[in-house]
């Protein structure tokens, strides 16, 4: 599992087929057959994940949308992240250095 970072950027593998099913994104992993159902944050913070994003990006959008701290949103989305990551569903990305 990759370690995450403020600057590190989450990127959606094509790897999987997606279909909203009423409040709920419903994703298969076109390798494993797995499904996964994702409502409420879960499925806000795949929506989020359409582009890729750096992880503070992403925490920046859901504190303003959620009443949550930075730390306590840091630590659970962290979590999902790690759950996305080991599915096979996306890939972290350390961000690239800047060019001089």
């Amino acid at each position: 599992m990759t370690t995450v970072g403020m600057d590190s950027i989450i990127v959606r593998k094509e790897n999987h087929l997606e279909t909203p099913l009423d409040d709920e994104v419903i994703l298969m992993h076109a390798e494993s057959g797995e499904i996964y159902g994702l409502a409420d944050t879960a499925r806000d913070i795949w929506v989020a994940l359409r582009e890729p994003i750096s992880f503070g990006a992403l925490l920046d959008r859901l504190v303003e949308a959620f009443d949550v701290t930075r730390e306590v949103c840091g630590a659970e989305v962290g979590d999902f992240l790690a759950r996305l990551e080991r599915a096979g569903m996306i890939e972290i990305r350390p961000r690239a250095p800047s060019a001089p």
